[in-house]
């Protein structure tokens, strides 16, 4: 049905509403694009949905094929790797429908439907458990969590954050999974989930005042230390281990994304909303290239 409708993408809702009716999964009409994707390995490829838009980048070859999407998540959503896949969640305006999007064939599958309509939320993966933080419900940001199991594609509660949160990237290292956005100005608290005892706790770590608030941001963990880009050319960094304080620095661009980034040696791939495409950022300049 939604196929035969000219002129327009349907909306995250109305594909939902339509696959639902197809059990177990609907497999949307394959996006445009070029069939020798299917070919690449999916280790090789680093997928990012932007702008109604996937672009695939592959790594060995630093080239990108970008294909339009079947649904348009408005600008909204959270992505997350997931082997050979990739997991779309939430939307604007905010919306429980999930799906998974193959890297080979660029379908789109619909799965079962989150407790709480979202979109921006924070999302992590950590054992066969992705963790669902935070989000936003049209009106407030939210700090009610809850869990998907990826081997049952069954959903559960999971407690609340100490402070709401929306449209950042939380970062593992170790056991614990580190939230921290820099959407709101009133939030400069960090805290952490614990994803064995699945127990939050609020940091006596905070971030600098000298940082701007009010925009999306992307954190990631490497070799030991937090980095968190902001969309005002900013950039704090922490050694988890020895630091009791955020450094913070200056980058050439803004920044910001709600799909976790890749690291891969010296480079860091991002899907930077700001620019609607895949950027490196170097972890020896400091500074996207």
């Amino acid at each position: 049905m939604l196929a035969r409708e000219e002129g327009r993408r349907p909306t995250l809702q109305e594909v939902y509403f339509e696959a639902a009716s197809h059990a177990p999964y609907y497999a949307l009409p394959e996006a445009r694009g070029s069939p020798q994707l299917s070919s690449i390995p999916a280790s090789r490829q680093f997928a990012a949905v932007l702008c109604g838009t996937v672009e695939l980048y592959d790594v060995a070859t630093q080239q990108s094929t970008h294909s339009s999407l079947s649904v348009d998540f408005g600008g909204g959503g959270s992505y997350l790797e997931l082997e050979n896949a990739l997991l779309c969640i939430g939307a604007q305006p905010a919306t429980t429908a999930v799906f998974s999007l193959d890297f080979g064939s660029l379908h789109l599958r619909a799965l079962p439907t989150m407790c709480t309509p979202r979109d921006g939320p924070g999302l992590a993966k950590a054992g066969d458990w992705v963790y669902v933080f935070g989000g936003w419900d049209n009106h407030y940001d939210l700090n009610l969590c809850e869990k998907f199991s990826v081997e049952e594609k069954q959903w559960r509660p999971l407690g609340s954050m100490h402070q709401p949160r929306s449209h950042f990237t939380p970062c593992s290292f170790r056991r614990l999974i580190y939230l921290l956005c820099t959407i709101s100005k009133d939030h400069r608290a960090m805290e952490s989930f614990d994803s064995q005892t699945e127990v939050f706790a609020l940091l006596p770590l905070a971030l600098p005042l000298q940082l701007e608030l009010g925009c999306c941001s992307v954190a990631f963990v490497a070799d030991g230390e937090l980095y968190l880009l902001t969309g005002y050319k900013q950039m704090v960094r922490w050694k988890i281990d020895s630091e009791r304080e955020f450094r913070l620095f200056s980058t050439n661009r803004e920044c910001g994304s709600t799909q976790s980034p890749r690291i891969l040696d010296s480079r860091v791939l991002i899907a930077n909303d700001y620019y609607g495409q895949v950027e490196k950022f170097s972890l020896e300049s400091f500074d996207f290239f």
